[in-house]
């Protein structure tokens, strides 16, 4: 999972939030929208879970969404490991 940014032709900022399957390259979530915070980010990944199943693994980069409060919380609860790869490195 990871977010891309954006704007529009006017100006304004748009951040786009994806999660794509490692293993079949499958997207199972894009969102966009002007501001996604770690609580919608908990949602979208809760209702992946509720159609997909449980992960063993996510991935992403230790952006500002991802290493909340809520976001500590939210894989330990679901049993669900979260893995960081390292600034500046996509793999």
């Amino acid at each position: 999972m990871d977010f891309v940014h954006d704007s529009t032709f006017d100006g304004r900022k748009l951040k786009f939030f994806a999660v794509i399957d490692a293993f079949t390259r499958e997207n199972l979530a894009l969102e966009v929208d002007t501001s996604i915070g770690g609580e919608r980010v908990s949602r979208i990944l809760d209702g992946i879970i509720a159609t997909r199943g449980h992960p063993g693994v996510i991935v992403s980069d230790n952006g500002p969404e991802f290493i909340c409060k809520l976001m500590d919380a939210w894989p330990y609860k679901r049993g669900v490991k979260l893995q960081f790869i390292e600034p500046g490195k996509p793999m």
